[in-house]
């Protein structure tokens, strides 16, 4: 350990950071080996928190005991940069004693903390003194960023008074879904109101946007390059006010996403554009986008030259006849010419039915003709995936000359259960899953596709809330080795 420990601390440092990204309980192991290596690594282990109210089913005693080493330790606090607290556990738990995730002699110390994300009730059993110091506190710390995600309802615990205390951020997400007393839209427009100057990022998630869009739209944030707003009330929609806060913010907006709900949602909805906001000069500087296929469609219609130029993600929804939708939109596109620059393909293909199982290969082709040569990810989610061969899907991907991560779905509740090769002759089983012959067929699958792509590194894929991922190797000649299988 002493060879060891002659190395600059500056290389430490850096072995801290490369095992804290690979696995958090690496680093704490790091930690422990001796007291030189806790200086270096602690602080780097914490500065990413995230303290939940229960561990499964049990009231969380870590995250006291974490409260209480950053109260004591405040070099140890300014390590701090993000806070997570997450009080969403399942609501049928019956927990009595759940801790209160708002603890201010550790937050005091905090003294760096740029992002807090309350998810939850984290203010169960506190009372309105110590909702209102956690308001104060955090107004006197340097905070960029601020998220208020779903589940949550510590959103409404503060007034409007209070949110004008926290200013100048530079990121702010906020959900809101049942608004029944119309707390949310005073509250967020304050809060929006405090950083005007100094925004960079919106993210707005609600389900009713009611009259206070007017308000939201007529605000300008100069300097704001990331836009997300879904807004699900209303079907195929374009908000009052929305172009004009769209054209006021365009030349410095870089990521836009104007969302969309699945085509199996109670009230399927998607933001739209204006007819008469589009032109080709429209977001010069636009890299990202995500929105329904008929925004997209609009788009090339109107011969906007960041489809062609600076688009190097694109994700892509549907609401209903999706097969019509997708042609249409892919006839725009190739009017318009190549997405030279696409490297990330995100779409949402879980509505196809099983009578049109046949058109998903040419849809991929057609991806291929747009933007097979410059395509490194692809995230689009496929039904059937498993119904063809190896060498069929491999060949549906050979446009792809660059293709370094493929995600697939192999989700029961969606696309029935997978289908090994040889049900299709009604041999094993006769279409029933049997789990110790998938992770073999996955490898054929994935082997041939490495074969065909010859830039691909891994394959991902989805187990309803879970994914496990496979990593391809290469050797000499053409040895091929696949790896993985894990959950992540």
């Amino acid at each position: 350990m002493s060879v060891w420990m002659s190395l600059p601390v500056e290389t430490w440092l850096e072995i801290s950071h490369l095992v804290r990204s690979s696995s958090l309980q690496d680093l704490a192991d790091l930690c422990l080996t001796c007291s030189q290596l806790m200086c270096i690594a602690r602080p780097i282990l914490y500065c990413d928190v995230t303290l939940m109210s229960t561990a499964e089913v049990e009231p969380n005693l870590a995250a006291a005991a974490t409260f209480s080493l950053l109260a004591r330790d405040e070099d140890l606090a300014r390590s701090v940069r993000k806070l997570t607290l997450d009080a969403a556990e399942d609501q049928e738990l019956d927990i009595n004693q759940t801790p209160i995730l708002v603890h201010i002699a550790s937050l005091k110390n905090m003294t760096q903390l740029k992002s807090l994300t309350a998810t939850g009730a984290i203010f169960r059993y506190a009372d309105e003194d110590l909702k209102a110091e956690f308001i104060e506190t955090l107004s006197g710390l340097p905070l960029e960023e601020i998220n208020f995600p779903c589940p949550g309802d510590c959103f409404y615990h503060f007034s409007e008074d209070q949110f004008a205390k926290i200013a100048n951020l530079k990121s702010i997400a906020c959900y809101s879904e049942n608004d029944e007393h119309e707390y949310f839209g005073p509250r967020c427009l304050r809060l929006l109101s405090m950083s005007t100057s100094s925004l960079t990022s919106l993210s707005l998630w609600v389900t009713y946007i009611g009259d206070w869009s007017d308000e939201v739209f007529a605000m300008r944030f100069p300097l704001l390059r990331s836009l997300t707003i879904d807004i699900w009330d209303e079907g195929m929609h374009t908000p009052s006010g929305f172009d004009d806060f769209l054209l006021a913010h365009h030349e410095n907006l870089e990521h836009l996403d104007m969302g969309h709900t699945p085509c199996a949602a109670v009230l399927p909805a998607a933001l739209i554009f204006g007819a008469d906001l589009l032109r080709p000069n429209l977001l010069p500087n636009l890299r990202s986008f995500k929105g329904h296929c008929q925004n997209v469609e609009m788009m090339a219609q109107a011969g906007m030259r960041c489809l062609t130029d600076t688009l190097t993600k694109l994700g892509v929804g549907l609401i209903e006849d999706p097969q019509r939708a997708v042609n249409q939109m892919f006839d725009a596109l190739q009017a318009r010419g190549c997405m030279g620059a696409l490297k990330e393909l995100d779409f949402d293909l879980f509505q196809w039915q099983d009578d049109e199982r046949e058109a998903i290969p040419v849809f991929i082709f057609r991806c291929g003709e747009i933007c097979g040569p410059s395509l490194e990810t692809w995230k689009g989610l496929i039904p059937f995936i498993w119904t063809w061969t190896p060498e069929e899907l491999a060949g549906f991907f050979s446009a792809f000359p660059k293709l370094r991560v493929i995600w697939f779905a192999n989700d029961p509740l969606v696309f029935g259960p997978p289908q090994m090769r040889g049900d299709e002759e009604g041999e094993e089983g006769e279409g029933e899953e049997d789990e110790s012959e998938e992770p073999r067929d996955f490898e054929d699958y994935f082997r041939v596709l490495a074969e065909k792509c010859g830039s691909l590194e891994e394959v991902w894929v989805t187990w309803g809330h879970k994914k496990s991922y496979w990593m391809i190797e290469r050797g000499p000649g053409s040895r091929i080795v696949i790896r993985g299988g894990d959950e992540d």
